[in-house]
């Protein structure tokens, strides 16, 4: 190696070292908000999987309004475009215009098969309880009641969604009071491995309500985080500034949402979550930083293949071959030539009772 090239890899060692006039860097971060602009819902952002007899959805003065009528056993379902992967946090900002029985309203974040979800319900009487519920791969807990602020005036809900555990808070909008943990469960949250979708439901029940009432969402947001060792918990939940821990946004290509594997060792598990008969999994893109080769096993007890992917900007994705997997350890070797790169297997016929896959990646 060159002495030129010795400097600059010197210097990136040092650039990644916190140090005491350097703040925490989180790498990959990605946002995004829905305003609803316009006079309908973006078609890049949403999709209405059913409308209800008598229910409606509008979109007017930057708010998206759904009605609920008081049809029986209507039911109104608005899902993101959007892929959401955790660890992440949403946001709702909403409003109901009264609460009374046999109306709900579910926001919620769930999987494509409804077995793993956050939800945080709007049923019954009184403006001030909601229900929150989380489940893993088809187990749940029991609906909790939680304290929440007016529902009636607008309100700010979030989910706070990590590997170890879901946290539900609220808080009446522009207040400078601190937002109220409302519920929080470290036991069947949703699975890491798979990816998810924001979801609006407006639910009636078998017996006709005396009235329509409407829900109000005048945003809805997303951000992905990556784990870093601090805890914000006491900075976000204080209206003091001097307590924030100072964060630098490292910037990425156009589109990308990559995360980083620690450099000692560059080694991750990607899922250990069994696929169902034909089932498959994609793994979150990945950096491949300084990085020239990527190892990966795949233990499987039934056969089915393995996909490589690149990317050179996070958005358009490269076929970079596939490998046949069978019952056992099945070790690949990848080279890495973009800046991005992810894995996809597709299951057989048979669910897995045994699988995971593992990377490690080389210089």
């Amino acid at each position: 190696m060159s002495g030129f090239d010795d400097v600059n890899v010197l210097r990136k060692i040092l650039n990644i070292i916190p140090g005491i006039n350097k703040p925490v860097t989180i790498q990959g971060l990605t946002k995004w908000r829905d305003d609803f602009s316009g006079n309908s819902l973006s078609s890049d952002n949403w999709e209405i999987l059913s409308t209800g007899s008598g229910q409606s959805i509008q979109v007017s003065n930057s708010e998206l309004r759904v009605s609920s009528g008081i049809t029986a056993n209507a039911q109104t379902i608005i899902r993101s475009k959007k892929v959401i992967t955790l660890p992440s946090r949403i946001f709702f900002i909403y409003s109901l215009t009264q609460r009374i029985v046999n109306q709900g309203f579910h926001l919620e974040l769930v999987d494509s098969s409804g077995n793993n979800f956050v939800k945080f319900s709007l049923g019954g009487t009184s403006a001030t309880l909601a229900t929150g519920e989380s489940a893993n791969n088809g187990f749940s807990t029991s609906p909790l009641s939680i304290t929440i602020a007016n529902s009636i005036n607008y309100s700010l809900l979030e989910f706070d969604i990590g590997i170890e555990d879901v946290k539900i808070t609220t808080k009446a909008v522009d207040s400078v009071s601190t937002r109220t943990l409302a519920y929080i469960r470290n036991r069947k949250i949703p699975d890491p491995s798979v990816n998810y979708f924001i979801q609006i439901r407006a639910v009636n029940s078998s017996v006709a309500a005396a009235s329509n009432t409407d829900l109000f969402l005048d945003s809805v947001s997303y951000q992905s985080y990556q784990q870093i060792n601090a805890d914000l918990n006491t900075s976000r939940s204080s209206t003091s500034i001097v307590e924030s821990v100072p964060v630098i946004i490292t910037q990425q290509s156009a589109g990308s949402s990559a995360v980083s594997i620690a450099d000692g060792g560059g080694f991750a598990t990607l899922s250990t979550s069994n696929l169902l008969a034909n089932g498959i999994f994609t793994s979150v893109a990945t950096l491949s930083t300084s990085r020239n080769s990527v190892g990966v096993t795949v233990r499987t007890d039934q056969p089915g293949t393995l996909f490589f992917e690149q990317t050179p900007d996070g958005i358009t994705w490269l076929d970079y071959g596939s490998k046949a997997c069978v019952s056992g350890a099945n070790t690949f070797q990848f080279t890495l030539d973009l800046s991005q790169f992810r894995f996809r297997y597709a299951n057989g016929s048979n669910a897995t009772t045994n699988f995971a896959i593992y990377i490690k990646t080389r210089t």
